[in-house]
């Protein structure tokens, strides 16, 4: 069964779109699934909570790492966002989304 969901973007700090990229990698074999630009309507959100929309369907059941850049959501005084690199998801069948959280 393969599973169509979003993922959200949880900030500490009230943070804002900026350059960079999130890419949902498969875990097994390290396979890129997508590169998501942080500046494209993929990425949607205001305040602390950004959704973010891969435009592929994710396998259920199986487990994905998400990375996002350094600086890609800044909070308001410029300080950028450290990134996040390794943290696991796995796509099933749920009610909510799979939140991703860091703070800086």
């Amino acid at each position: 069964m393969l599973s169509k969901k979003s993922l959200i973007h949880r900030a500490y700090l009230w943070v804002t779109k900026n350059a960079g990229a999130i890419t949902i990698v498969r875990a097994s074999d390290n396979t890129v699934i997508e590169t998501i630009n942080v500046a494209s309507g993929q990425v949607t959100g205001t305040g602390v909570a950004y959704t973010i929309d891969p435009p592929v369907t994710l396998a259920s059941n199986t487990t994905y790492s998400v990375s996002i850049t350094t600086g890609a959501f800044p909070d308001l005084t410029s300080t950028e966002f450290p990134g996040i690199s390794g943290s696991t998801f796995s796509a099933h069948k749920q009610k909510s989304s799979p939140s991703l959280r860091k703070s800086f």
